[in-house]
């Protein structure tokens, strides 16, 4: 609803980048905030494919580091 993604946008203002969790395309309100950070040329790490239970958490860093440097 509009109040959520009134405070989705403050917080993706205030932040360098936007990591999207696994299966994000399914939900209307992650696609918002990947188009409103790409309109913004925000870096992304984009983990969908990744099924976290079983991943390596050196993948998953190495992805959420590559926001942190702009990468």
């Amino acid at each position: 609803n509009a109040f959520w993604m009134s405070a989705t946008i403050e917080l993706l203002n205030r932040s360098d980048g936007i990591v999207l969790a696994p299966n994000w395309r399914h939900s209307s309100g992650c696609r918002d905030e990947n188009d409103f950070a790409c309109s913004k040329g925000m870096p992304k790490a984009d983990l969908d494919g990744i099924e976290l239970p079983t991943a390596r958490y050196e993948v998953v860093r190495e992805m959420i580091c590559k926001i942190i440097n702009h990468n």
